[in-house]
């Protein structure tokens, strides 16, 4: 599906929210295409960020995923607060012809996912640990800048003391 029929298709549904709702519903929402990984879309703040890798894999999904994260982003202007897939959500969804399930059925599997790399630490009561890479960054950091390792595991417990050089994606 091109950028312009997403656009229109955006149009056609922002006119029934705005017959169903009224004003309060609103412009369009920006909509962007580069959202990466297993989830085909996104609503946050107004803006729509759908995963065109996996939906052009499966043009059939393109509509149901517009519609359900326009549903979040109507959802949330409506009813502020309100869960993301409560009662509210899944009335706007269904009243703008949205399918009544939150998650999509699409084959994922050639498709990318960020993985983690963890990196072995020794504790000052000698046990090994892993840390996430932004905690390793962090414990380098302060190494770097203070000269003693001083990061703790959690507060008033062990104090990390130094990296075994060992690393590994999860």
């Amino acid at each position: 599906m091109t950028r312009e029929e997403i656009q229109c298709l955006l149009q056609d549904l922002m006119a029934r929210a705005h017959a169903a709702w009224g004003p309060r519903c609103g412009d369009g929402p920006q909509i962007r295409m580069n959202l990466r990984g297993r989830a085909a879309g996104q609503a946050r703040c107004g803006v729509i960020r759908l995963n065109p890798a996996l939906l052009n894999d499966h043009p059939d999904q393109w509509k149901p995923t517009l519609i359900h994260e326009l549903a979040h982003v109507l959802a949330a202007r409506l009813f502020p607060g309100c869960r993301p897939h409560g009662l509210e959500w899944r009335r706007i969804n269904l009243e703008l012809g949205g399918v009544d399930s939150v998650c999509h059925s699409m084959d994922t599997t050639r498709h990318r996912v960020r993985r983690t790399r963890y990196f072995e630490y020794l504790t000052s009561s000698g046990a090994r640990v892993w840390l996430s890479s932004v905690r390793h960054r962090r414990a380098q950091a302060r190494l770097r800048t203070t000269g003693d390792s001083g990061y703790r595991l959690r507060r008033n417990q062990e104090l990390i003391l130094e990296w075994t050089g060992t690393s590994e994606l999860r």
